[in-house]
């Protein structure tokens, strides 16, 4: 499943670097590093959030408090 991921993703991942190196200028290094730091920090802060509010809502617990 992870292989298969990989090979769907690939074409989409190489646009998007393509896309950094024209946009700034930078070479492929550069270009890939901006794109994965990018990924993992979105991904990570969204799976992240995606993560406490599934168990919050599953406890019962709100997220947010409520306002007084």
């Amino acid at each position: 499943m992870r292989l298969a991921l990989s090979i769907a993703v690939g074409p989409q991942f190489d646009r998007v670097v393509e896309a950094i190196q024209d946009r700034f200028r930078v070479n492929k290094t550069v270009a890939i590093a901006i794109v994965v730091t990018t990924a993992n920090l979105f991904g990570t802060v969204l799976l992240m959030s995606l993560g406490i509010l599934g168990a919050a809502t599953l406890a019962g617990v709100p997220v947010f408090p409520p306002k007084a």
